[in-house]
């Protein structure tokens, strides 16, 4: 190792501050070079340097115990500047390499190295000097500050659980429920995030299980739409405590099994039976936030601006992320009665609201999330009741049809003198236009029609099928009959007479697509912290509580996957060969022609550019140009 001085300061950190001491770089051979984090080596060495019993005396924890003293003032939250997060880079790294090596030397047999082997009374000194400092950096200004403390306060957390846990829960509880400093609300969201598996693991913290259900109760209200920063730590929180708790109420016929602790089972039951409640009052707060985004500010106009203070797209894309990893383990852990019920409020949200575009694709984040955990199920529940809103039979037509909110009864009248694309005949003063009509081959008196509809409400119960069908396909399969003849009606529905509607077709065309995703792909079948054996016995599941804060792991896991089915790859392969054929002859007849499109050369024109006049320009308009041709 060469060791470089830093004279003048003139090597830089990456967050622009100098280092001021010294730059390492270790040499690792053929021309390769690493640059050392010091704080990281330096805290490495000041661990493996203390020696047993020296939290009673002089030595190497003396002297440890003298540096963390005089680092207590520059971590202080008021105390801020560019030494903040080298320090509390240098406290979470002493954290680290003391928990790896207290866990290394409690692998070793009793008795050896017991010279070397640092004992419980050295882990909780170190705990009680470190604990102070974490504390007070969880709160700083910087955001890196509070994640390093965090990461302090997870290691401190195993090595010494009943020193750690009880003063942080203190300043967390306060946090959570302060009116007067809500700033503090997101760094306490992310030190729970991080010491929440050493909280509920049982053998660890005793008393951890009793703070789940305020917990739990306590961060509901950090999901809100106009803070995303206060929602992504909550759902951060929640995802890494639902990774470890599975949502099973304790059967109440189940008796104390043997071995257990009665009040530690009375508890676990108490828990459990709080599961109910706040399922539901989590999806409540989940449509809440999804019914109130706003649109993007880079979809506004004037400068990318809005009156109503929308969001940026990146804003938007990682609360999507968030609830995506937040849903998919909260739907995975639920027991069989509660999906059942929470299947019933998403189908009825779904439903009865009718979503803006930007609201979709969170809507789209909770229907493909419920639809990977029991895929037939949510098919059965949602998808029949959206084809009998999109499609009229022959029956249905003398029956009163189920309509969604703000669904018209009537389209706007046709322009006087127009021409409608699917029947050729003028259409009657005040008549509604018509709806296409889907007949199978050989089987005219059974056609099925396009409910009367606003391209809105096409495009969202389109949409609806295509969250579900991505995550659920092979139980699609069944509904192909229905799901193809919707797809082609809506490919013609007009925005005006003699014009296709974007909306719609932009809708049937991703439809397609994730059908052939759903179906061509292979995916996980569970995603449960047991393995499917141990989470249907009923002896587990009453006294499951044992594994809180456990989860499989890498090596042991036993993956079940869904695979594409032959009838799965057939249908694939119809759907592309009923959407693709045409639009590619249509480009290749393009691409052969020299850039000229077929409707042009049928009519004798030329390439743009070689006499054909510009679009908008004194000639055709939007609906001569695009006909009413179903995009492909």
């Amino acid at each position: 190792m060469h060791i470089y001085p830093s004279d003048d300061g003139s090597i830089a950190s990456a967050d622009g501050f100098p280092f001021f001491s010294l730059a390492s770089f270790a040499i690792l051979g053929a021309g390769k070079t690493k640059v050392l984090q010091l704080h990281h080596k330096a805290a490495k060495l000041l661990v493996y340097l203390l020696r047993p019993g020296g939290c009673d005396g002089g030595g190497s924890f003396a002297m440890l115990r003298r540096l963390i003293k005089a680092l207590e003032t520059y971590m202080h939250p008021s105390n801020n500047g560019y030494w903040t997060r080298r320090l509390s880079q240098l406290v979470a790294s002493l954290c680290e390499y003391f928990a790896e090596r207290v866990r290394r030397e409690r692998l070793l047999p009793i008795g050896a190295y017991a010279d070397v082997r640092l004992g419980e009374a050295d882990v909780r000194a170190f705990a009680q000097l470190l604990l102070p400092v974490a504390l007070q950096g969880l709160f700083s200004k910087s955001g890196s500050v509070t994640l390093q403390s965090c990461t302090a306060l997870k290691h401190l957390s195993f090595l010494a659980p009943d020193d750690a846990l009880q003063p942080l829960l203190e300043r967390v509880y306060q946090a959570l429920t302060t009116l007067t400093e809500v700033h503090q609300t997101s760094a306490a969201l992310e030190a729970l995030a991080a010491v929440i598996f050493p909280l509920i693991r049982a053998g660890n913290f005793d008393a951890g299980a009793k703070h789940i259900a305020d917990l739990m109760e306590l961060t509901l209200t950090g999901i809100d739409a106009n803070d995303p920063h206060k929602t992504w730590a909550t759902l951060r929180f929640l995802t890494a405590l639902l990774s470890g708790l599975p949502l099973v109420p304790i059967p109440p016929d189940a008796p104390v099994p043997p071995g257990v602790d009665p009040a530690r089972h009375a508890v676990a039951r108490d828990v459990t039976d709080a599961f109910a409640d706040w399922t539901h009052r989590f999806l409540d707060q989940t449509f809440t936030f999804i019914a109130n985004q706003n649109t993007p500010l880079s979809a506004a106009t004037d400068g990318g601006a809005e009156a109503d203070g929308g969001k940026t797209d990146s804003e938007t894309r990682t609360s999507e992320y968030f609830f995506h990893c937040t849903l998919e383990v909260f739907f995975s852990q639920l027991g069989d009665a509660l999906f059942e019920a929470a299947l019933g409020k998403v189908a009825h949200f779904t439903l009865t609201n009718l979503l803006e575009k930007t609201q979709q694709a969170h809507l789209g984040v909770m229907l493909g999330a419920i639809a990977a955990v029991q895929p037939a199920r949510v098919v059965e529940r949602i998808i029949p009741a959206v084809l009998r809103v999109l499609l009229n039979t022959p029956q249905d037509r003398e029956l009163p049809r189920l309509r969604t909110p703000r669904t018209p009864q009537r389209r706007p009248s046709a322009a006087p003198g127009a021409v409608s694309a699917l029947t050729g005949a003028d259409p009657a003063p005040g008549d509604a236009l018509p709806s296409p009509t889907w007949g199978a081959p050989g089987a005219a008196a059974a056609e099925v029609e396009l409910a009367h509809l606003s391209e809105k409400e096409v495009r969202y119960l389109l949409n609806v099928v295509r969250f579900v069908a991505e995550a659920a396909a092979a139980p699609v399969l069944r509904l192909s009959a229905q799901l193809v003849p919707c797809i082609d009606l809506a490919l013609l529905v007009e925005e005006r007479p003699g014009v296709v509607s974007a909306m719609a077709s932009k809708a049937a065309n991703k439809l397609v697509r994730a059908l052939c995703h759903g179906l061509l792909t292979c995916r996980p079948a569970d995603a449960r912290c047991v393995p499917p054996g141990r989470w249907s016995d009923r002896a587990w599941q009453a006294r499951h509580y044992e594994d809180w804060g456990r989860v499989v792991p890498m090596g042991a896991a036993d993956v079940a996957w869904r695979v594409p089915t032959r009838e799965g790859l057939q249908l694939a392969a119809d759907l592309a060969a009923r959407y693709l054929d045409r639009p590619l002859a249509a480009l290749q007849s393009f691409v052969a022609q020299g850039g000229a499109s077929p409707l042009a050369a049928a009519r004798g024109g030329a390439p743009r550019g070689e006499g054909a006049p510009a679009a908008g320009g004194g000639g055709a308009g939007r609906g001569a140009s695009r006909g009413a041709e179903p995009r492909g």
